[in-house]
């Protein structure tokens, strides 16, 4: 195995050597590739250089490879075959992306915001493998091999980047029997009812309500549940929950109240720009939010 810190102009002097053997002339090698003359006489001098061994016999009338640069033509005429193969293919990839593409998203965002802008997505890109991981637990994008991680509420210290896509408005919710049992007609009433409390929102309530019991729930769905079987009251984002009151299973306490806004990111690996297909979804989930 070479040492590649040794040879790290390699690739474009074997570009030069290949433009020299084709043309038959520095000279015309030079036009071809918009440098000087000279300039190519050191790149190909430099090449030899490096691998030690004589490539080109030069004389005023001709050039003539030696056996060793015969070979070694053959061998760049490959890999600039090889590099233009993988440039075409990176290409056709970011035209017509295809293979997987892996999310993870909390489980409340599956049916009002992940699944239909990901069919979307897929109109658009059919040979896109969309895999998605439901959890409310934040997964590393590396550790679980994720290409994009949608996650609501404060990021974590990390190198990757976020983008904002919008936010969440959260309401109090309960049941009908438990309010009947319990009015909440102010914000002092809650210091008299258990709360159901996801993982987001423990440091929050202790803060606000230190005298109310909490039960934790790690799971949106769940804690929509708990709270429809009165087992407590529930501040939550208005998309989970809109048509549970529709239904009359929940009701909306504290309305005069100001929502509680949490901010949604899609979290990335990628140090500068998204694959334009990534891109595409990150603004699906934008205006989807934004409405």
């Amino acid at each position: 195995m070479i040492d590649i810190t040794q040879y790290k102009g390699l690739p474009y002097q074997m570009a030069v050597f290949h433009e020299v053997v084709k043309h038959g002339s520095f000279t015309k090698a030079a036009d071809a590739l918009g440098h000087t003359k000279s300039g190519v006489s050191t790149y190909v001098s430099q090449l030899e250089q490096s691998l030690g061994v004589r490539l080109l016999v030069r004389s005023t009338r001709k050039l003539q490879l030696t056996q060793t640069g015969q070979q070694f033509a053959l061998r760049c005429e490959a890999l600039l075959n090889l590099l233009n193969v993988t440039v075409e293919e990176v290409h056709q990839d970011a035209l017509q992306p295809q293979g997987r593409f892996a999310v993870t998203a909390p489980l409340g965002l599956d049916e009002v915001l992940i699944t239909p802008q990901l069919s979307i997505l897929c109109e658009h890109f059919p040979k896109l493998l969309p895999e998605v991981t439901l959890t409310d637990q934040r997964l590393d994008l590396l550790e679980h091999h994720l290409d994009l991680a949608i996650t609501v509420g404060g990021l974590k210290d990390s190198n990757y980047n976020a983008i904002q896509l919008g936010y969440l408005e959260s309401i109090w919710v309960i049941s009908p029997g438990l309010l009947a049992k319990q009015p909440i007609v102010d914000r002092e009433s809650i210091a008299n009812i258990r709360l159901i409390t996801l993982p987001w929102q423990i440091e929050q309530f202790k803060k606000e309500s230190p005298e109310s019991e909490q039960i934790l729930i790690n799971a949106v769905p769940s804690s929509i549940s708990f709270a429809k079987a009165g087992l407590g009251m529930l501040c939550v984002p208005s998309i989970f929950v809109r048509e549970a009151i529709q239904e009359g299973k929940l009701c909306q306490v504290l309305q005069t109240e100001k929502p509680l806004q949490a901010n949604v990111y899609a979290v990335h690996a990628y140090q500068k720009h998204l694959p334009p297909f990534m891109r595409l979804f990150v603004d699906l989930l934008k205006a989807k939010l934004s409405s």
